[in-house]
């Protein structure tokens, strides 16, 4: 699938910035744009993109629309002095007019969904932003699992910005799933004090997995509500270039469940397009396999293997399909957005479009009787990463697979 996802250009006017589809009628989300009118009076643009909301043309104008079934004002005028003031009215809440520019926000809710608004002046130039809060439900059948794995771009010596800054904004993400398979993961304090923090909701967590004689670990972990009973890794023997410096490798955890246990994998292998770099990933890939093999796994009892396969699957469509029969496994279809990597709308992310992290599930053993899997973005409009948006170069990817329980089987 090619997509085509203009890329918005933030003029020196007022500005909006949406973080999700809102309201976009019976459009396909993510897939049509529709352009800010005052017949449809939605709060629309193509999902994640930021551009132009309307041009201060008086001097007091604003924008009425809705966000689903809220009715919002975004007002905007010029002071006598050539200041831009800004605000944002709700029917039960609102942002004074001002020239602050500060960050301001309040919250709006949706039904069952959670906004939040916010606005910033920045050289005279408001911009509003309108971002959907977390709110994944927790799941407590034993015969279901919840699942989100999430490459977290946390390796400063190989380019990562603001690591600690992002690290810090991620726990509101992680609530209420079973499992988190994390990957990129190098930088030790941030790590550290992010597992932290995630203590009290997932106790069980895995060790940094690092070879002797390597620079860097592995940089893949993974964090359980539930017992995790056994526990095992590889360093893959394949690698090419400046990644050899690190222990790329795999992760196998099994976890119990309310009585139901689940075997899981992490991974994050060979990136790049070389010829040596393909090579390496597609042997590593086959490392992993052998890696699962190797647990004896009982054949009535499921595997999900997660992680940052850095295979395009749109675009590497045979490399995609030789990792499934590797692997022996099925990847379920995917909502939400896209791609999982969009320099299209990720301001951290290199020039590249591709969906390259995957849950999947283990075709020889226990099947899901259903599995969903949807793309995420997490953003933040915190001070440090305003303008910035995304926590990651990487979206994440949560999923639940749900499997028959005895009585079913």
């Amino acid at each position: 699938m090619k997509l085509a996802l203009p890329k918005l250009v933030v003029f020196s006017y007022l500005s909006l910035l949406l973080f999700s589809s809102i309201n976009i009628a019976e459009a396909q989300e993510y897939d049509t744009y529709l352009a800010n009118n005052t017949t449809q009076q939605q709060c629309s643009m193509q999902a994640l993109h930021e551009g132009v909301f309307y041009i201060i043309k008086d001097v007091l104008s604003s924008k009425e629309c809705t966000i689903g079934n809220v009715n919002v004002s975004f007002i905007a005028k010029v002071g006598q002095d050539g200041k831009v003031q800004a605000g944002i009215k709700t029917p039960n809440n609102e942002i004074p007019m001002s020239n602050s520019t500060e960050i301001r926000r309040i919250q709006i809710h949706n039904q069952n969904d959670l906004y939040e608004l916010s606005e910033k002046i920045t050289n005279n130039v408001p911009t509003f932003a309108i971002t959907k809060q977390p709110n994944n439900q927790f799941i407590s059948d034993a015969n279901k699992l919840s699942i989100l794995t999430y490459n977290l771009w946390g390796t400063s010596i190989y380019g990562s910005k603001k690591v600690s800054e992002r690290f810090n904004e991620m726990p509101k993400y992680f609530h209420n799933y079973d499992v988190l398979a994390f990957e990129e993961q190098f930088d030790v304090k941030p790590t550290q004090a992010l597992h932290s923090a995630l203590k009290s909701e997932y106790p069980y967590q895995t060790e940094k997995v690092k070879q002797s004689g390597r620079l860097l670990s592995a940089g893949i972990y993974i964090l359980s509500r539930y017992p995790i009973i056994k526990q095992s890794s590889i360093v893959y023997h394949s690698c090419s270039g400046l990644q050899c410096f690190a222990s790329k490798g795999g992760l196998y955890v099994e976890i119990n469940k309310n009585g139901q246990k689940y075997h899981i994998f992490d991974t994050h292998t060979q990136s790049g397009d070389k010829d040596k770099e393909v090579n390496a990933r597609k042997s590593q890939v086959k490392e992993l396999a052998q890696f699962i093999k190797s647990q004896g796994i009982p054949d009535d009892e499921p595997i999900i293997i997660a992680g940052d396969f850095n295979i395009a699957m749109h675009k590497q469509q045979a490399d995609y399909d030789e990792m499934l029969t590797t692997l022996n496994a099925t990847h379920p279809d995917s909502s939400g957005y896209p791609l999982t990597y969009d320099t299209s709308v990720n301001k951290w992310a290199d020039p590249v479009q591709a969906y390259f992290d995957y849950l999947m599930y283990g075709n020889d053993h226990l099947l899901p009787i259903s599995a969903s899997l949807k793309v995420i973005a997490p953003r933040s409009t915190t001070d440090s990463l305003w303008n910035y948006w995304d926590l990651s170069d990487h979206f994440a990817v949560e999923g639940v697979f749900e499997f028959a329980t005895p009585a079913q089987n």
